[in-house]
């Protein structure tokens, strides 16, 4: 086939015109990027409009307003999964050592009464504290020797008694109401102390478990209190340390707080046992009624629990009161009444200043769901417990969270 070859004189156009065709070219792919570009932008605005995962992010400074709604959406859904995980692991490992982590509340409740009366006292006498850390658990250690030796003994005896004549008023009651549908109706439901002995002590093994379950659980709980005691810095340092580097002050804050509330709560119990114990010891003792100081240390002891704790006191002595007729019984029902009138409305506002106060709903509810989670153990920590939560709840979420100051 004939090929046309130009002349040799002919100039050659085209290559004075492709660096204009080039530059065409580029004007043109840059005009069909930047429309694609915006058609993207556009598209993706709707986008995030119509499926918003961050409202309330802001625009990057600098950069273009596109909200990366994808990558966004995929990392916070991967976020959340995680924290739920973490959470769920967290509650059950919570709740397989809900009694180990009790102990250890009860702990850090007993350290911060004897920290607390170490550094007031270290305050009044301008000593170190280390010292009178020293001599108050040396003061309480004789008080407890001292208490077991002189008191102990006559505890114990009527304690005994208390049972036995506890068994014999169950079984008379028994005997004398039975003859009723009444009677039968309410003795039936009532337990006989010796079925009781026989349930407990049966099994001579699990006695011996329990027994040294419980005195294993009361070395543990007084050797981390009196090592908190010691250097309560080391362990506030320590758990602060787990907290984001933001909110370590926070952190602190809140667990001086703590420390400061419960000890308190704890003062305030502890002076309402010994009002109640004392008072109901000297009005049972004139009054006649059998085994008085055994009752009274009851009394004083159930009083750590609020509202229920007298009932369940006057209970035994009621019962013990039956057999010197239903005039003792009246005595011992006033006795009562009158340990807790003085205990609630003159004792109390005296150290009302410092002590801290619950709601009476709110403690109700605190030692019902505590009880139900963790049983006795429950019952006797579910108002401190009660007391740290409305701290935390106050100093985390209502201040720092909401920004809500509470006066």
């Amino acid at each position: 086939m004939r090929r046309d070859v130009p002349a040799a004189n002919t100039p050659d156009t085209s290559a004075h015109d492709r660096p204009r065709q080039a530059r065409s070219q580029n004007r043109r792919t840059g005009r069909n990027h930047f429309h694609r570009r915006r058609l993207m932008e556009r598209l993706s605005t709707i986008l995030a409009r119509s499926f918003p995962m961050n409202p309330d992010a802001p625009s990057k400074p600098g950069g273009s307003d596109r909200p990366q709604w994808r990558g966004d959406g995929v990392m916070a859904m991967r976020g959340t999964a995680w924290r739920v995980i973490l959470a769920g692991a967290a509650a059950v490992l919570i709740w397989q050592l809900s009694d180990v982590l009790l102990l250890l509340f009860l702990a850090c409740l007993i350290a911060t009464a004897i920290r607390g009366a170490a550094d007031r006292l270290a305050a009044w006498l301008h000593a170190p504290p280390g010292l009178m850390l020293g001599i108050v658990i040396v003061l309480l250690t004789l008080a407890s020797l001292a208490t077991a030796y002189w008191v102990g003994p006559a505890v114990v005896g009527q304690l005994g008694d208390l049972v036995t004549r506890l068994s014999g008023t169950l079984q008379a009651l028994h005997e004398h109401y039975s003859h009723t549908a009444a009677g039968r109706a309410v003795t039936g439901h009532l337990p006989s102390v010796p079925g009781i002995a026989r349930k407990l002590f049966g099994n001579l093994f699990t006695f011996a478990s329990l027994t040294l379950g419980v005195l294993g659980s009361i070395f543990v709980v007084v050797v981390v209190s009196l090592y908190l005691a010691i250097a309560p810095a080391l362990y506030v340092n320590g758990v602060v340390r787990l907290v984001p580097f933001r909110h370590r002050a926070l952190a602190r804050s809140v667990m001086d707080e703590l420390g400061h509330d419960l000890r308190f709560w704890l003062l305030g119990q502890l002076v309402d046992m010994l009002a109640v114990g004392i008072l109901s010891a000297i009005g049972l003792y004139f009054l006649g009624v059998p085994a008085p100081f055994a009752l009274a240390v009851l009394a004083g002891l159930l009083t750590i629990v609020p509202y229920f704790g007298a009932l369940a006191a006057a209970v035994p002595a009621v019962l013990v009161a039956l057999a010197n007729g239903w005039m003792a019984v009246v005595w011992v029902i006033v006795i009562f009444t009158g340990c807790h009138v003085i205990e609630g409305y003159v004792i109390a506002p005296l150290v009302q200043r410092h002590m801290v106060h619950l709601p009476p709903a709110l403690t109700i509810i605190a030692m019902t769901v505590a009880a139900a989670l963790f049983g006795v153990l429950g019952i006797v920590l579910g108002t401190p417990l009660a007391v740290a939560a409305m701290v935390i709840v106050r100093r985390v979420y209502l201040e720092h969270v909401l920004g809500d100051r509470v006066a």
